[in-house]
């Protein structure tokens, strides 16, 4: 539900900043980005971290346009529930104060002008503090334990300067590309074609070059790229302080809208200032168009294609607890790992089935076992070992033997028979 109030408010948003063509192009991006789809489908608040993050960028852009009592309620009520539903909108705050802080046309009281802004700013800044602070007591800080840090220690720069500066190169345009391709699409990091990604990257600085210089040659884009780079920076600053890490799922839908309105403006601009003065005035309309479905053709591309691209991040652990259910004898044992017990308890009570035989991390003496996994590779990547493997091969050295392996998404399941075994 909240992806698709994301889709009809950033539909909004792009027809307020882009003219019909290019917002069109925008919202398609946003329709089609396989961010967006895989994480909107996850039995989480994903979707509604990118719904408070299009809602709180469309009453910023109303209030740029027109600062009257009405957008200013709508500002402060939207930042109060967005922050009250994604906690991450605190990225969006400086965006804010900026547009409080715009001067309001000159009137005959500008005294009263400047005293409502200062007012404004105050009451804003107070609201953020507070339900940013409850927030933090509330949640933030009973979660910020060292074990999670460690393990979005990648995530944060390293110490030397140069290091620091390619890693935020690698992560911001990692933002982009994975906001509209998908992450099979890309070359692996050890894959002879590699270096198709360094030329692409390369190319990719070279065309915003040209935006950037486009964007300085008319005001009007002015506040459009702040919407973009404002939120974005103050992330990489955030990651800087080691507040919060980049390449996490919350702060990707954060940003995406961001991301998607830098890439129109980009192409919007180069093609005013690069490719409109060198074409006739009745021939750009039909090259527009054409050119607009030709880019919506490839980005539906990976939509009409097999799903094996939705699945590279999903986990069907639905899928595994109702084979289970559908295989499991009434005495046989149900052994689910660490790593898997959390998606493992929510569908079954979902699906209202408790064995007799379940147990977390202890296998009793069973005669029949089942073993539930997670299939994620980073999960043992992380820990440096691989427990469903250190598992199996104890069950094979006590005498259970391997009946069969099933892989679902993201889960495995495995059978073991342990009639002769010593366990």
């Amino acid at each position: 539900m909240f992806g698709i109030v994301a889709l009809l408010l950033f539909a909004e948003l792009s027809c307020r900043i882009f003219e019909p063509p290019y917002a069109l192009l925008s919202t398609a991006i946003l329709a089609v980005s396989p961010v967006a789809i895989v994480e909107s489908t996850e039995l989480k608040q994903f979707s509604s971290d990118l719904a408070a993050a299009v809602l709180v960028l469309l009453v910023i852009c109303n209030y740029w346009r027109r600062s009257d009592n009405r957008q200013w309620y709508w500002l402060l009520g939207s930042f109060a529930a967005a922050l009250g539903l994604s906690y991450t909108t605190v990225i969006f705050i400086p965006l804010a104060l900026m547009a409080l802080y715009k001067p309001r046309p000159h009137t005959s009281n500008d005294r009263q002008t400047r005293d409502t802004r200062q007012s404004r700013i105050t009451t804003f800044v107070v609201m953020v503090l507070a339900i940013s602070g409850m927030n933090y007591i509330l949640f933030i800080r009973p979660n910020s334990s060292p074990n999670l840090k460690l393990y979005w220690q990648l995530h944060f720069p390293p110490n030397s300067i140069f290091q620091t500066m390619f890693f935020y190169a690698r992560e911001v345009g990692g933002l982009f590309l994975f906001s509209v391709l998908p992450r099979h699409w890309l070359p692996e990091s050890d894959s002879p074609s590699s270096w198709l990604a360094g030329v692409l990257s390369i190319a990719a600085i070279a065309i915003f070059g040209f935006a950037f210089a486009a964007i300085l040659r008319r005001p009007k884009y002015i506040y459009v790229g702040a919407l973009c780079v404002v939120p974005i920076f103050i992330l990489l600053i955030l990651n800087l302080m080691h507040i919060y890490p980049l390449h996490s799922r919350v702060l990707t839908l954060c940003v995406l809208p961001c991301v998607i309105i830098g890439l129109t403006l980009a192409i919007e601009a180069i093609c005013h200032e690069f490719v409109s003065p060198f074409i006739p005035l009745r021939s750009r309309k039909p090259l527009l168009g054409t050119l607009s479905v030709l880019g919506l053709v490839f980005m539906f591309l990976h939509s009409i294609m097999p799903l094996r691209w939705l699945e590279y991040h999903q986990e069907d652990a639905e899928g595994a607890i109702r084979y289970l259910k559908s295989h499991v004898a009434p005495g046989d044992l149900v052994y689910v790992h660490a790593s898997a017990s959390e998606t493992s308890r929510l569908y079954l009570r979902m699906l209202g089935w408790q064995p007799a035989g379940l147990t977390y991390g202890h296998t009793g003496y069973p005669c029949w076992l089942w073993l539930v996994f997670t299939g994620r590779e980073s999960q043992w990547e992380y820990l440096h070992r691989d427990e469903s493997q250190i598992l199996i091969s104890r069950l094979s050295g006590v005498g259970c033997s391997g009946e069969f392996t099933l892989a679902f998404t993201n889960e495995v399941v495995d059978e073991f028979n342990c009639n002769n075994g010593r366990l």
